[in-house]
């Protein structure tokens, strides 16, 4: 099974964006190929970023609905996307740094067809009753179940047909934007959520929260991933052109 890492940038996110991928090329050696979703770079910036050794392509995410640039409503767009280049797909944020190689990611995906990590959250403080009416859900489907981490999901082409129903949902601004009903409103995470707990619930796996997305480097012995998008010192694995 082929596969790809896919990242999504604007020109605000720059620094970060280069430190994603320089620390996939620094600590995850024979990794898929990256493909990159620009959702505001600069000219230059979107040329520059395919000099990178290990990226495949970057693509201008279009303006698919009125809200697409809202609501993170451009990142259910990729995920779909990221089906129409490969059998299956790693997403991963722009404001993150790979510490380790994650091939059991990638056999997880080829085997169950989905990773999806806990985000631990309750989804009924997250998920907004405009969110369940989208997603045909009734509000007490969130009762007892966690949120999903939207910042690092995938998918293969099993189950293709749960990121082409996100899209459709996210498409509809009612769906996904905040109508006010909870105190912590998400907005993709929120649609993600609903539908892994709707489609997949018999069989639902998670990767481990702590393990594979921490604020604090090296936090957790074996920790794979590291949050820092807030930090101010962003890059700080530089990231090398190809040859």
């Amino acid at each position: 099974m082929d596969f790809v890492i896919g990242t999504f940038s604007c020109s605000k996110y720059w620094t970060r964006l280069r430190n994603m991928i320089g620390s996939v090329q620094k600590n995850w050696h024979g990794h898929p190929p990256i493909i990159v979703y620009d959702i505001g770079l600069t000219t230059d910036q979107a040329e520059h970023v395919v000099k990178f050794e290990g990226v495949k392509e970057c693509i201008k995410v279009p303006p698919f609905v009125p809200h697409w640039r809202d609501h993170y409503t451009w990142k259910t767009w990729a995920w779909r996307d990221l089906l129409n280049h490969a059998d299956g797909f790693f997403s991963l944020d722009s404001g993150l740094s790979v510490l380790k190689p994650m091939p059991e990611v990638l056999y997880q995906i080829e085997m169950l067809g989905y990773f999806v990590a806990s985000h631990k959250h309750p989804m009924n403080s997250e998920v907004t009753l405009a969110h369940c009416k989208g997603c045909g859900v009734p509000p007490e489907f969130r009762n007892d179940k966690p949120m999903i981490n939207a910042g690092m999901v995938g998918f293969s082409q099993r189950y293709r047909w749960i990121a082409e129903e996100i899209l459709a949902v996210a498409s509809v601004e009612e769906n996904i934007k905040p109508d006010g009903t909870v105190i912590h409103p998400r907005w993709e995470q929120s649609i993600l959520s609903v539908m892994v707990h709707k489609h997949l619930s018999q069989k639902l796996i998670f990767g481990d929260q702590d393990f594979y997305m921490r604020y604090e480097d090296g936090d957790v012995p074996g920790q794979k991933i590291w949050q820092h998008r807030k930090i101010k010192n962003a890059l700080i694995y530089e990231p090398q052109l190809g040859v």
